[in-house]
């Protein structure tokens, strides 16, 4: 791809950079777009493309109207321009949701789908271009058409396309993309290897780790000392520097881990923290823990006015996801036989999509619920359920969550191993075993992971030590022993995890109630 115009690079670069900044220098850059458009230049498009880039990743402290302004702009100025195949359809599409809102812009981004993920890439530049493109595509999916498939269909392709081109200066944060499917498919070991793969690889670039994804995956955890320890100096950053994203997924982050320990009032005051900001990313995943949050918490107006904003998100969306999440955040200021329905509803769309971590999150609420009512038993059968989906991912808070009112419902549950079956292994010693167990050699792991042989070399002489064995033949043996083996960690685990059959915790509904 081209070198863009000293003038506009440096614009959208200090659009990026400016503290405290707002979409008015991305505005300045369409200034530039609209002078390469009227020159027929072949640089405008690639222009185009990093303003809608820099308005949907710079979302302000100053909210969504300056973003909108600038994503206006360079539509304006882009629809002058020559179209050549479904990424830049796409990119219209994106700049539709970030000018004119999800009525108009889920449409169009979800029309554009399919092309894009299947589009035919006839060298280099195109490749490149494309893998730039997944990024934004990525966050138009998740936060806004709640469309767990395609986050799944293009982050995996993403990553391929990444490795083949050699491309490692975009493949981290492709990974990170990929680990939260991980996640949000309830394997939060799998999605810290791919997490600790990506800062390895930016490192090997000379650019910093990516600390709000292992953010996440520590929030679900429920590992409450080191993710706290963390949220302050990401904070600082993100305000020192304006970064809406970065605020808004930190504060994300808190709901989660909060509303896992019970810390309710915290919960809620993080939540309410990022949809105040209106940014265009992590509004409403927040908003769901604000509702959960504010249930608890007896704040039962703030709980309608998030479910009736996130009702206005989800419907247009209207995915198995979307459904699911507007019924169970719903259920929970309902009451009778309306909770009742809504909760089945809930567990059904989400289990169509194959979102794992809220079908457990969903059983908990129910079984919650259920025993509030007095149904002991039927709240037993959900509360189990949620508790042994936790315990699998592992989600420890969650999971102890779930252990505390089984108990009150009388029955008796061990609590949650405080660890991973692989905990002692770092999450890259973790994915060296398990592809040394499936067969493969120091050099092709290497290749894989963008390591020396010698380094995997070095890392498993570490693992020998700690599983207390002497070569690789014991490898498979060991991982089985913590419950760890190599099956579901082969080359196509890492690389495509939309060829996987979908999470039998995914599917998983619960017996009747």
């Amino acid at each position: 791809m081209g070198a863009l115009p000293a003038a506009t690079r440096s614009l959208l670069l200090v659009a990026a950079a400016e503290p405290l900044g707002d979409a008015r220098l991305l505005l300045r850059a369409t200034e530039h777009l609209g002078g390469l458009a009227a020159a027929g230049s072949p640089l405008a498009r690639e222009t185009y493309l990093e303003a809608i880039s820099a308005a949907v990743f710079s979302g302000r402290v100053h909210g969504r109207a300056g973003v909108a302004a600038s994503a206006t702009a360079a539509r304006d100025l882009g629809a002058a321009l020559p179209r050549s195949g479904p990424s830049d359809a796409l990119l219209d599409a994106i700049a539709t949701l970030l000018a004119d809102g999800p009525e108009r812009g889920v449409g169009a981004i979800r029309a554009a789908l399919d092309p894009f993920a299947h589009e035919e890439l006839g060298g280099t530049e195109a490749t490149m271009r494309w893998l730039l493109l997944a990024p934004v595509a990525l966050e138009a999916f998740f936060h806004h058409a709640w469309d767990f498939s395609a986050w799944d269909r293009i982050s995996a392709r993403a990553v391929r396309l990444a490795r083949d081109a050699g491309a490692l200066g975009v493949l981290p944060p492709l990974l990170v993309y990929t680990a939260g499917v991980e996640g949000f498919h309830g394997d939060f070991a799998a999605a810290a290897r791919k997490i600790d793969e990506a800062d390895a690889v930016a490192a090997a670039t000379g650019n910093a780790p990516f600390a709000y994804a292992s953010l996440v995956v520590t929030a679900w955890r429920g590992e409450d000392e080191p993710a706290i320890a963390q949220f302050d100096a990401a904070r600082a950053r993100a305000a020192e520097r304006g970064e809406a994203s970065l605020l808004a997924a930190t504060g994300y982050v808190q709901g989660v881990l909060y509303n896992g320990l019970g810390r309710y009032a915290e919960a809620l005051t993080a939540s309410r923290a990022v949809i105040d900001l209106d940014g265009f990313n992590f509004v409403g995943l927040s908003l769901i823990e604000n509702v959960e949050a504010a249930v608890r918490c007896g704040d039962l107006d703030q709980a309608a006015t998030s479910v009736a904003r996130l009702d206005a998100l989800t419907r247009v969306a209207d995915t198995g996801w979307a459904r699911g999440i507007q019924a169970r955040c719903r259920a929970l200021l309902s009451q009778g036989e309306e909770a009742d329905h809504l909760y089945r509803a809930a567990l059904e769309h989400l289990s169509e999509d194959g979102v794992a971590a809220e079908v457990a999150r969903t059983h908990l609420l129910y079984g919650e619920w259920l025993r509030r009512q007095g149904r002991r038993a039927a709240a037993r059968d959900r509360l189990r359920t949620a508790h042994e989906l936790f315990a699998a991912m592992p989600a420890l808070a969650f999971a102890e969550r779930a252990r505390r009112e089984l108990l009150a419902t009388g029955a008796k549950v061990r609590a949650p191993h405080d660890a991973t079956a692989t905990a002692q292994l770092t999450p890259q010693e973790a994915q060296i075993a398990a592809l040394a167990a499936d067969g493969m050699t120091n050099p092709a792991i290497g290749a894989h992971l963008f390591l020396s042989p010698h380094t995997v070399e070095w890392h498993l002489r570490k693992v020998y030590s700690k599983l207390d064995i002497a070569s690789r033949r014991e490898l498979p043996r060991a991982l089985s022993r913590l419950g760890a083996g190599a099956e579901g960690l082969t080359q196509e685990d890492l690389q495509a995890p939309s060829r996987r059959a979908p999470r039998a915790a995914a599917r998983s509904t619960g017996r009747s109630g």
